[in-house]
């Protein structure tokens, strides 16, 4: 989902945590509008859930292609987990 920002209330923040690769992540699902506090920004090469890919494979002289998408968030070069 998209994040938007909102006013501070003075309330906990949500529990969040930082991935090997800099991503917010949380262990449940947070309901709408729940407060998240400070976050840092996204890195730049930051690839979201739910991205069309393609998946390239490659042996020798052969080299597959087919179009997948990513199951998590993840960074360009790094590994994610992916559905075709």
């Amino acid at each position: 989902g998209d994040v938007i920002a909102a006013e501070c209330r003075g309330t906990m923040p949500a529990a969040l945590r930082y991935d090997r690769d800099g991503l917010a992540v949380t262990r449940a699902a947070l309901p709408a509008g729940a407060y998240l506090g400070r976050l840092a920004t996204l890195p730049r090469d930051a690839i979201g859930k739910g991205t069309p890919l393609t998946l390239r494979s490659a042996a020798g002289p052969v080299t597959v292609e087919r179009a997948v998408t990513t199951m998590q968030s993840g960074r360009s070069g790094a590994r994610l987990f992916v559905r075709d």
